[in-house]
């Protein structure tokens, strides 16, 4: 019925015209006594009436041009919506997260019993490394940084260096989901998050000691480099490094954390693409878990 009002209004106007036409034509006043006839009476309700119908039609044609309106603009909404949601579909295709490298940056942890004489080694290490580093290029500034050749992991309790077997990375879609999950809940052995990181196990090979001198303070750290790492998927919420931006990624591995502290995290595609992140401490029922949220730039 949208073509009712258009009609109508355009038939109103022929009404309306049609009975000034009569009007003039045709004497609607009786001669005698100077009196509207009947026909005035009735062409002059004709008017009224057919001007009141213009009018009514006018208003409902306002309104059918208004929802029209607003359904072209819904309509429009929706497909840009969808354009939108093509567009992120088709960037989480050409992005997947594939086998990417993961490199972690973690500081050495002194104060366990077990790894005190490991840890005494470590600082003379870092001392050796600093000298070798003043007699070649003399002394520096208050902060002073390098790396550590040839490392020696004869002191670990093994006294062949660290073996940590299938440490884990959960990554969760959102900061809601860790905080859910992470209430009441450990990490150990199990799959929790939208997808794992699993590294089959972490040995020295993988390490890559630094020291770094402030105000004569030993400060030691490595970066461990885990490559070719198959994420295991859980739902599709994170298939892509698109997915990845504000993740949150969370690390549960007690011993790990007896003698190292993860502070950064880096997902490294073998595109190119680069998610990083910083991790934090967090005490959950009697344990510690680290947690970093992740950005294309750390935050």
């Amino acid at each position: 019925m949208d073509w009712f009002p258009e009609y109508w209004a355009l038939i109103a106007i022929a009404i309306a015209g049609a009975t000034g036409i009569v009007g003039i034509l045709w004497d609607v006043r009786d001669k005698t006594t100077h009196k509207i006839t009947i026909w005035g009476r009735t062409l002059f309700c004709i008017t009224i009436l057919s001007t009141a119908g213009a009018f009514v039609a006018q208003v409902l044609a306002n309104r059918a041009s208004e929802a029209r309106n607003k359904k072209a603009q819904e309509e429009t909404i929706q497909l840009l919506t969808h354009t939108r949601q093509g567009i992120v579909e088709l960037s989480r295709i050409l992005q997947p997260l594939d086998r990417p490298t993961i490199v972690l940056s973690v500081d050495l942890a002194c104060g366990a019993a077990a790894y005190q004489a490991f840890c005494s080694s470590a600082q003379s290490q870092a001392a050796e490394a600093l000298a070798n580093l003043q007699r070649r290029f003399g002394k520096q500034g208050s902060v002073v940084s390098g790396n550590i050749v040839n490392f020696d992991w004869s002191n670990w309790p093994n006294s062949r260096g660290p073996f940590f077997p299938l440490t884990r990375l959960h990554v969760f879609k959102t900061k809601d989901k860790f905080e859910e999950y992470a209430k009441g809940k450990l990490f150990a052995l199990s799959n929790e998050g939208d997808v794992t990181f699993s590294a089959p196990f972490i040995t020295s090979e993988v390490f890559t000691p630094f020291f770094m001198v402030r105000a004569h303070d030993f400060h030691i750290s490595f970066q461990i480099t885990l490559k070719d790492i198959r994420p295991q998927m859980k739902n599709t919420e994170v298939m892509s490094v698109p997915d990845l931006q504000d993740a949150v990624v969370a690390i549960y591995d007690p011993d790990f954390f007896a003698i190292f502290n993860p502070t950064k995290i880096s997902i490294q595609t073998p595109r190119g693409q680069d998610m990083r992140g910083n991790f934090y401490a967090r005490e959950t029922t009697g344990a510690k878990i680290f947690f970093a949220e992740l950005s294309a730039t750390s935050k």
